[in-house]
């Protein structure tokens, strides 16, 4: 398969060298008009997305758990949270955001046998809410995000810890194990390459997938950043807002989580239904760039190439499954959002948006999601 892949890459490549530099006609207004008759985008930083988070620090780490109907795996993800080894101090803070099987009786089950464990019950309103419900009302100086269908190594805590307090870290960053759901199958192992990244090597993160979970992140980041509500992809966030305000990031080589690949999951079947809400890919990046000025971020040679990553690649494989118009209405946004940003980086992507040419933009992305599959075959 891998060989089928390489092959493939490479006429891709010669189509888009060889294949002439057409404009597409583009009228923003009528392409904006198009889309918001079939969607349109919503309010994301309401709620408890505004409210100021707690700065008074009891613990070390504040493991946030939120918790919705996985009462078939809540048991080994607890055990694995709460028989860490490590002498830090943290606390667990479990956000039953809704469940209607039995998954908050074993919350109280293991609330009773230890007392870092706290439960906070609420009305159903999503991820992002119940993760925003965590960090406001933490009091770790440090916050780690686990999902609860997922488990951690016996020494995540420690690995994590030991190097956000030895080299002063922002955020530190581990790899992972991808497991087959129902099988417990190791599918394959995430490993990053051991490095320190601060403003002298930014680009570095370019190569480091943005999940929330896997890493711990300092508390006060997040007093003016929270998780989107109501939007799919709320993960964007973290290369987009939280990787930039880092100052020091440590990335580790060990594996110290472990993602179950939930085949029937919503994160897969986003990528596979004809749903106006993958639009959310394009809105909830624009949202992002709006919260710049107010963060103090500014537009840097990382964050450009991550922006045109998230308007070419990403948004493409979102939105592929669309009808035909409303695909180039968001590539027509798309690309009035790269000729507005007033940056520029002479990449291959950025003159083929700039020269609003559709079929490259297609062609490009298929390249660059086969090359991500023939590095993982």
């Amino acid at each position: 398969m891998k060989s089928l892949y390489i092959i493939a890459i490479k006429i891709i490549k010669v189509l888009i060298k060889i294949l002439p530099s057409t404009k597409m006609k583009i009228d923003i207004k009528k392409s904006k008009d198009r889309i918001e008759s079939k969607y349109h985008a919503k309010g994301i930083w309401s709620n408890n997305s505004n409210k100021k988070k707690n700065t008074d620090y009891k613990y070390e780490l504040s493991i946030i758990l939120p918790v919705y109907n996985v009462s078939k795996y809540l048991d080994k993800c607890l055990k694995s949270i709460i028989n860490q080894k490590t002498k830090i101090l943290y606390e667990i803070i479990c956000i039953n955001d809704g469940s209607t099987d039995n998954s908050l009786q074993i919350l109280k089950k293991y609330s009773k046998q230890d007392n870092r464990i706290k439960i906070i019950s609420q009305e159903n309103q999503g991820l992002s809410v119940a993760r925003n419900t965590g960090i406001n009302e933490s009091h770790g100086k440090y916050l780690m995000f686990v999902d609860s269908d997922d488990y951690i190594s016996e020494n995540c805590v420690e690995r994590l810890m030991k190097e956000a307090k030895t080299e002063k870290c922002d955020l530190v960053k581990a790899g992972y194990t991808e497991f087959a759901s129902e099988t417990g199958e190791k599918i394959r192992q995430i490993k990053f390459k051991e490095q320190i990244i601060t403003s002298a090597n930014k680009e570095s993160l370019e190569k480091i997938e943005g999940h929330a979970w896997g890493c711990v992140i300092k508390s006060a980041i997040f007093n003016n950043i929270k998780f989107p509500i109501g939007y799919w992809y709320e993960d964007m966030i973290m290369k987009t807002l939280v990787f930039p305000k880092c100052k020091k990031i440590k990335i580790l080589n060990d594996s110290l989580y472990y993602y179950r690949i939930n085949y029937n999951g919503l994160s897969r079947k986003a990528q596979k239904v004809q749903s106006y809400k993958c639009l959310e890919q394009y809105y909830l990046l624009e949202k992002c760039l709006e919260k710049f000025p107010n963060l103090n971020i500014t537009i840097d040679n990382y964050l450009y190439n991550n922006i045109l990553n998230e308007l070419s690649t990403m948004l493409w494989l979102r939105t592929r499954k669309l009808d035909s118009q409303t695909r180039k209405d968001i590539f027509a946004l798309a690309c009035d959002k790269i000729q507005h940003l007033n940056f520029k980086n002479n990449s291959q992507i950025e003159k083929i948006m700039k020269k609003r040419n559709y079929l490259k933009w297609q062609l490009y992305s298929i390249y660059k999601m086969l090359e991500e599959k023939s590095k993982s075959d």
